[in-house]
């Protein structure tokens, strides 16, 4: 069964005062720490991610996905609960995505 409720608690990201000076505009880039793969903070930081990635896909969720479409050769539709489930957790997501590329996704938040 999958939790009511998907919440994530996010490594927390440090802000730096790192900015630059673009023909007069001042451009604040603090995240630009993380673009030093190889800087120890980094590492760490992308680890906790990659923790927090995987502790949802091996859980509940995970499973539910896989259980939905494990015999390749005869696809079962998926269960109705888990579709509207993650219809309603991507349907901000979908939304920002159509306001991106300027088309009505609204169709993919439908819960049928």
């Amino acid at each position: 069964m999958i939790s009511s409720s998907l919440s994530f608690r996010y490594p927390p990201a440090r802000r730096s005062n790192t900015a630059d000076d673009y023909h007069g505009v001042r451009v604040e880039d603090p995240y630009r720490w993380l673009e030093d793969a190889d800087d120890p903070e980094t590492v760490a930081w992308v680890e906790a991610q990659n923790a927090l990635t995987r502790s949802q896909l091996e859980g509940a969720l995970r499973d539910a996905l896989v259980n939905a479409n494990s015999l390749p050769e005869e696809r079962r539709p998926m269960d109705p609960e888990l579709r509207r489930r993650l219809t309603m957790e991507l349907a901000p997501e979908v939304a920002e995505l159509g306001q991106l590329i300027g088309r009505d996704l609204s169709a993919w938040s439908r819960v049928a």
